[in-house]
């Protein structure tokens, strides 16, 4: 799922988003029924180093059947980018499904409407299911 946003400027924006779209994977995930085993939240760039990373966040959610991500930057054209991803190996291909679809709506229902808010596309559910 690829998403439109408004551009993070510095690490204040990306901590503040980086934790909402944290909380809304966790909270859809564990309301699927997944079940998480890891998770890792780093803010770009990281304070007091000499990252070159432009403001964003990368988070990762190991599953016990894979994982679920999202990573969060503004580009050189000044427009914040977000891409999620949700994806079990397993037999319960209903549960990712549901968990994916928890996640697109409440990013929809949080953002929608705010300028420079865009869902762009959701490919990763092409195969077994169409949203």
């Amino acid at each position: 799922m690829d998403y439109n946003f408004p551009a993070v400027k510095d690490n204040k924006d990306s901590e503040a988003l980086a934790h909402e779209v944290f909380g809304i994977m966790e909270r859809s995930l564990k309301e699927a029924g997944i079940h998480i085993v890891f998770e890792k939240l780093i803010i770009l760039p990281e304070p007091r180093s000499n990252d070159p990373s432009p403001p964003g966040f990368t988070s990762v959610l190991l599953l016990d059947e894979s994982h679920a991500t999202a990573h969060c930057f503004s580009d050189i054209e000044n427009k914040g980018l977000l891409a999620v991803d949700v994806f079990t190996c397993g037999g319960q291909p209903d549960k990712t499904l549901a968990a994916a679809k928890a996640i697109h709506t409440a990013l929809d229902q949080r953002w929608a409407g705010q300028k420079d808010y865009k869902s762009i596309q959701s490919t990763a559910w092409r195969f077994p299911y169409d949203i």
